[in-house]
């Protein structure tokens, strides 16, 4: 999921800015904070639903149903009370109760698997550091390029970026992604 997800939401939080400007216009640049955080969430959302799957396959159905209860009273109270203050808050508020609910559920599977934190950092290493590659790539193309046109930007960092880790992934040596890499190159006709 990490490998998969990381740069289209990291990507998609990059582009925010020219993504809403040219689909909504300029008057809904305000929201773009809102977006990126919304974004950031989704990456939390992307790691625990295989975790709660687990957690349910193993029979742990019970406390992973009292996590999400628990997180839900704490979103909604949140919501409640950060809301009037804008959609940042509200934001916020969500990206917190998806963090917490990755942890909760991550230490829920470690009570019956024992994985260790460090397995999981283990894990998402190989893909954050494709992310900031392509991210750092990004910056300094958007550094020494300057461009009129937001269509033409977003064009450029979305295929850059896009490419940059493509390679990466199917290029790099990381013994974790041999799998995927492996499909890919068998789907794309490269080995068989």
């Amino acid at each position: 999921n990490a490998t998969i997800l990381l740069p289209i939401l990291i990507g998609m939080a990059w582009i925010s800015e020219s993504f809403v400007a040219l689909l909504l216009g300029e008057k809904w640049l305000p929201a773009v904070q809102s977006l990126q955080i919304f974004l950031v969430s989704f990456i939390f959302i992307s790691l625990t639903n295989p975790i709660a799957a687990i957690n349910n396959a193993i029979g742990q159905v019970k406390y992973q149903t009292l996590i999400r209860a628990v997180l839900a009273v704490f979103l909604i109270i949140a919501l409640v009370k950060l809301t009037p203050y804008g959609i940042e808050y509200s934001a916020s508020s969500v990206l917190v109760y998806n963090l917490l609910m990755f942890i909760g559920s991550y230490s829920l599977l470690n009570t019956r698997l024992n994985f260790g934190w460090f397995k999981l950092v283990e894990t998402l290493v190989p893909p954050l550091m494709m992310v900031s590659s392509m991210v750092l790539v990004l910056y300094i193309i958007g550094y020494y390029i300057e461009l009129d046109s937001m269509a033409l930007l977003m064009l450029i960092d979305v295929v850059v970026g896009g490419v940059f880790y493509a390679l990466l992934l199917l290029m790099l040596p990381i013994r974790k992604l041999s799998f995927l890499r492996n499909r890919i190159l068998r789907r794309i006709g490269f080995t068989s």
